[in-house]
């Protein structure tokens, strides 16, 4: 499946990607203590704030997941992995990869998901109750540091690939629409969810609005094969009832045969 070997491995994480101190500096990711405390407290603290936030955006998700056979399954920019988690657990005989730039909340994703490690969930801070929740052996789950623009994998390797909030914060979007297309076997899907919150300029000017980025992936290969759906995300903030709110556009799209 993979089509080259990982240049270092950390706490059982593997690096397909050299990652430099400066790369490590500038990412808000890699801090777990203010911004992985909070991703683990959105995607698994629906017992502490009382409501899952992206529930409609998995619900997109799963229902388009093949439900038979043995199916390969690609989620790039995973975070935490609360989305491939549940696909992995509900369907043992899938193999789900689960990629991301940033090394702190896979080693989380991967130490609550695969290593049976619980889990705690601190929302005192914001308010709530803490809560510490049991680990999962998922041994169909594997958790890969990589770049979206150079992925790892062989070519049409893939039935489903998958990502939420990834397009519009990655260096190079063409380069990273070709590499999906290269890594999903032909007739494979694309399932796409994403704000439109470029953090490039250029790319507010070259992929917005969603028409001109659903172009840019026609020409790398793609057909759209479900109406773009609007979802809203609402992340909460706090216990004094603070969110954020996200307008997302979601997608699916085929690799041609």
């Amino acid at each position: 499946m993979y089509n080259r070997p990982p240049g270092k491995t950390r706490r059982d994480i593997p690096f397909y990607h050299d990652k430099t101190e400066a790369e490590f500096s500038r990412d808000k990711y890699e801090n777990y203590e203010q911004t992985v405390r909070r991703q683990l407290l959105l995607h698994y603290g629906e017992k502490v704030t009382g409501v899952y936030p992206y529930a409609e955006i998995e619900q997109f998700i799963l229902n388009r997941i093949p439900q038979e056979g043995e199916r390969k399954i690609l989620e790039i920019g995973c975070g935490v992995g609360k989305i491939s988690g549940v696909i992995a657990a509900q369907n043992p005989t899938f193999q789900c990869v689960g990629i991301d730039f940033s090394y702190q909340p896979l080693r989380a994703a991967h130490d609550f998901l695969t290593q049976g490690k619980d889990l705690e969930i601190n929302g005192e801070r914001q308010g709530w109750k803490n809560a510490i929740l049991p680990g999962e052996n998922l041994q169909n789950l594997d958790f890969i540091l990589a770049k979206a623009e150079n992925l790892p994998f062989n070519d049409d390797t893939f039935d489903v690939l998958f990502s939420c909030f990834l397009l519009d914060r990655v260096e190079n979007i063409s380069a990273t629409i070709s590499e999906t297309h290269r890594v999903l076997k032909p007739g494979g899907k694309l399932l796409t969810v994403l704000p439109q919150n470029f953090q490039n300029a250029e790319h507010w000017q070259y992929f917005f609005p969603i028409e001109k980025l659903l172009t840019e992936m026609k020409k790398n290969g793609f057909t759209l094969s479900a109406t773009v759906k609007n979802i809203q995300i609402t992340e909460p903030l706090d216990a004094a009832g603070n969110a954020v709110i996200w307008r997302c556009k979601a997608w699916q799209m085929t690799k041609k045969c």
